[in-house]
């Protein structure tokens, strides 16, 4: 698919779902920077994640949407608290979100491709969806339950020792949001 055909679907796609500007680029390292190799909305987060799943349907398979910057560290982007960006940019998979997002461990030894190898053991194993990626952050749906929840714990603080202690508080808070949700979210501090 050209560059001027795919920014085109994916243009007209946020178009026929939301009646905001569309952003010829998608923001990372919370806001700072700017890439222009996708299109994106600020939206509410609520619209954003009711919308993604519809959006994923219309997509080709080089083509993936995802809610990136969720804060604004920066003058040129003032954002409410509410507020997310939705990003449809050309991936390969959906690993290549966090490569564009640039998502990494800044503040320990995780690189990128090191977090990247994990959620493929992880989709492997359970199946993953990754919906939101950011500088230090991402959020991904399970889909289906591990059989031990305490073993997968173990490795989810071993790739990312913040989301047990600051994110969930404990193990037992963490397994029991996995179970409700299906979800895990990851912030590297």
């Amino acid at each position: 698919m050209s560059e001027s055909n795919w920014r085109d679907v994916a243009t007209e796609i946020l178009n026929n779902k939301y009646n905001v500007p569309i952003r010829n680029f998608f923001t990372f390292e919370w806001g700072r920077f700017r890439n222009s190799n996708g299109v994106s909305v600020v939206v509410s987060h609520d619209l954003a994640y009711e919308n993604i799943a519809d959006i994923r349907e219309l997509l080709s398979e080089n083509l993936k949407v995802f809610i990136g910057t969720t804060r604004w560290l920066t003058e040129l982007e003032q954002h409410a608290d509410n507020k997310v960006e939705l990003v449809i940019a050309p991936c390969k998979s959906q690993f290549d979100i966090l490569r564009i997002t640039q998502t990494a461990d800044y503040n320990g030894n995780q690189s990128t491709e090191e977090i990247i190898e994990v959620l493929k053991k992880f989709d492997n194993d359970f199946g993953i969806e990754i919906y939101h990626a950011g500088f230090d952050e991402l959020t991904f749906i399970l889909e289906n339950m591990p059989n031990n929840l305490q073993a997968f714990i173990q490795e989810i603080d071993e790739l990312c020792p913040d989301a047990l202690s600051q994110v969930y508080g404990s193990s037992e808070l963490m397994i029991q949001e996995i179970k409700v949700k299906h979800e895990v979210y990851l912030w590297w501090d």
